[in-house]
């Protein structure tokens, strides 16, 4: 009998988590999220939801401990917690590596060369020589919210119009949110279109901070 209650618990608690992310739009919310606390009036343009259709699928992120939210003024603020940004990227992981449809998805879609280094340590060497250059290309806010040691924020839609004061002399590393984040694919595209060699660095803040490393906070923006 003990032992049903326990088990009960488990299961119970494990299947709300199953069905806080069985909507694929609030997998994208948590991707989101995991890049910088947003509110839901943000979150509705960017997703293209109502206020209320967003707001009903942040609670139930919330309540499966998945998402916190905090108060500023009339504005409620939400974001990722360490157990949202966790199963994140191990879902993300195991579709990956398991799903034929999200493997040729992948394969067709990200046709820019990736910058081949999978240790963080041997990235963020070549950041302070000044061997690359490190190229955040989200939004503004989320690269103020954390960004990896080193980056220069160039969000793309900022890009073509700046390109003149990247340097020539040195290679070009463009990253966004993570390895389903189409920004930095597009990011590399207008960069070699402009001559400048760039690559696409799959992992983002999240990988970085899930495998023990420490984000910078700057809002500092220069290229030169």
């Amino acid at each position: 009998m003990i032992s049903r209650i326990f088990k009960n618990i488990i299961y119970n608690e494990l299947s709300e988590i199953v069905k806080a992310v069985s909507d694929p739009k609030r997998l994208e919310l948590i991707d989101l999220l995991c890049q910088s606390e947003k509110n839901v009036e943000h979150l509705s343009r960017e997703m293209s939801m109502s206020i209320a259709s967003t707001s009903h699928h942040l609670q139930i992120l919330k309540k499966s401990k998945l998402v916190t939210d905090h108060k500023v003024s009339r504005f409620v603020f939400y974001k990722a917690t360490p157990m949202g940004m966790e199963l994140w990227r191990r879902l993300s992981s195991i579709g990956e590596q398991n799903i034929s449809e999200i493997k040729l998805a992948i394969s067709s879609f990200f046709t820019s060369e990736e910058y081949h280094t999978v240790r963080f340590k041997e990235l963020s060497g070549k950041v302070k020589r000044g061997e690359i250059l490190l190229l955040d290309v989200r939004p503004e806010e989320e690269y103020m919210a954390g960004h990896f040691p080193g980056a220069v924020s160039l969000p793309i839609k900022e890009l073509e119009e700046k390109i003149n004061l990247l340097p020539q002399d040195k290679d070009v590393v463009a990253y966004c949110r993570g390895p389903n984040c189409v920004l930095s694919q597009g990011a590399v595209e207008i960069l070699r279109k402009n001559g400048i060699v760039a690559y696409r660095l799959s992992q983002g803040v999240v990988e970085w901070q899930l495998d023990g490393n420490k984000l910078e906070f700057s809002k500092h923006k220069d290229i030169a």
